[in-house]
């Protein structure tokens, strides 16, 4: 098998197209690196460092775009690459290039997304928590972001009581269990839904 041709393509890629046709799209910087040249033969070494580069220029193009449409955390990011079609361990190797590169930044995220859920939903701390393990943010990186922006339950459970539910007569049984179910789908303990509807 040999280098039919090599085309530089967009996203800073090379085309690498082999006479059985074959085609290898890898970061351009490769083909000077590599030596990789019209009419070369690829031997199996060759041909598992191109399928290998192939996979992680895949990956990474992939990240970029989906970086400059949000945000992510690491494990987040490679769990994205993985559903647009990246191989799993070239999309693990990109999101973790990604974050050595600070493009990515789980504590900085999780910060972030805290402030929404915490300072502008009102959520509980378990709820926050719920939201921060969905986007890939691991338990210790989601305390530490919690504790650190999250306001305490108790206040927030009125900031929000305030902000939804001031207009509604909770002395009354019925009304009273619907915004207590309310308060504990938006992550409150029981025990504190109790004693700050006690006040009402």
């Amino acid at each position: 098998m040999i280098i039919d041709s090599i085309k530089y393509v967009k996203d800073n890629g090379a085309q690498i197209i082999t006479g059985n046709d074959l085609c290898f799209v890898i970061d351009d910087t490769l083909v000077v690196s590599l030596s990789l040249e019209k009419g070369r033969e690829i031997d199996d070494n060759l041909l598992e460092t191109l399928d290998l580069a192939s996979k992680l220029h895949f990956a990474k193009v992939k990240a970029y775009g989906s970086l400059s449409r949000g945000d992510f955390s690491k494990k987040g990011l490679a769990r994205r690459l993985c559903e647009k079609g990246a191989d799993k361990e070239a999309a693990e190797e990109i999101a973790q290039f990604m974050a050595d590169k600070g493009y990515i930044n789980d504590l900085e995220y999780a910060k972030r997304l805290c402030r929404t859920y915490s300072l502008e939903k009102h959520y509980g701390k378990r709820r926050v928590m719920q939201e921060l393990f969905v986007r890939g943010i691991d338990g210790d990186t989601a305390r530490q972001a919690t504790e650190e922006i999250a306001l305490p339950d108790r206040d927030n459970i009125m900031l929000l009581f305030e902000a939804k539910y001031a207009r509604m007569d909770v002395s009354e049984p019925k009304c009273r269990n619907k915004v207590s179910n309310a308060l504990a789908r938006a992550g409150y303990d029981w025990e504190d839904i109790r004693i700050c509807l006690s006040d009402f």
